[in-house]
């Protein structure tokens, strides 16, 4: 089983408030940790950590890099790499599979479906006779909101309208945001992992946004879009087109 670890130098001790302020909060999220001080880690003494049962005798043959800041370090074995079964959450939404430049298949949550609804917790408000779903609550309030735009920009695209944009540096963090719902991933996870390249960004926010099944459904005439109309860009909607800066 493929494992990722986790180096914190110049600590004894790693405590979830501490991971969190490192962007580590997602390894923590479903608790049953394994813990180890290392004294010859690559940057000198500190704490070894992973979600799990952690065979840290290996620590010392992983590949290890450093998160952008050097707070932490991120290692695994070059020869076991972690596969999504290794970093799959205990609860996890139903999606599309994706074929990542890892070469495997990561399934990826469909929380926007093309009349706008979603699939995350909306809270619910009472006006005397019923009940009424509102806005998406919690941490997922920003991620719906992200992917709705990527959908705009995507329907501006084919109407030829500039207005709306998507940089690759937003079209990648949204990715990741989608792969944390299903897995113990962050952005420097992906990053050493090299899950994402320009093609497979793209098709993650596609699956998020339910396109597979949109496309499946147009090919059997069951749904109108607006590659449909005369003049439509059929070829265009398999993909987003994020600007370069």
């Amino acid at each position: 089983m493929g494992q990722v670890l986790y180096y914190v130098p110049d600590v004894g001790t790693m405590k979830a408030e501490r991971a969190c302020e490192l962007g580590l909060g997602h390894v923590f999220a479903e608790g049953d940790l394994t813990y180890a001080g290392w004294q010859n880690g690559p940057s000198g003494p500190g704490v070894l950590f992973a979600h799990g049962q952690a065979g840290f005798e290996a620590a010392s043959a992983c590949e290890w890099t450093a998160a952008p800041d050097a707070a932490y370090w991120i290692g695994f074995l070059r020869s076991d790499l972690p596969r999504p079964q290794d970093l799959v959450r205990v609860k996890v939404m139903l999606g599309h599979p994706v074929r990542l430049a890892d070469g495997n298949l990561w399934t990826v949550p469909v929380i926007r479906y093309i009349d706008g609804a979603t699939a995350l917790p909306r809270r619910l408000t009472w006006d005397g006779q019923g009940w009424t779903p509102e806005d998406v609550i919690g941490r997922h309030a920003d991620l719906f909101a992200q992917l709705c735009h990527a959908w705009d920009v995507m329907m501006a695209e084919l109407a030829k309208d500039e207005s709306l944009r998507i940089t690759i540096s937003e079209t990648a963090d949204l990715a990741v945001r989608l792969l944390q719902i299903n897995y113990r991933l962050g952005p420097a996870e992906v990053s050493v992992l090299g899950l994402l390249d320009t093609q497979t960004e793209g098709e993650i926010v596609l699956a998020g946004m339910d396109w597979p099944a949109i496309r499946a459904a147009v090919k059997k005439g069951g749904l109108v879009t607006p590659s449909d109309a005369p003049g439509g860009q059929e070829d265009s909607l398999d993909t987003i087109q994020p600007c370069e800066t």
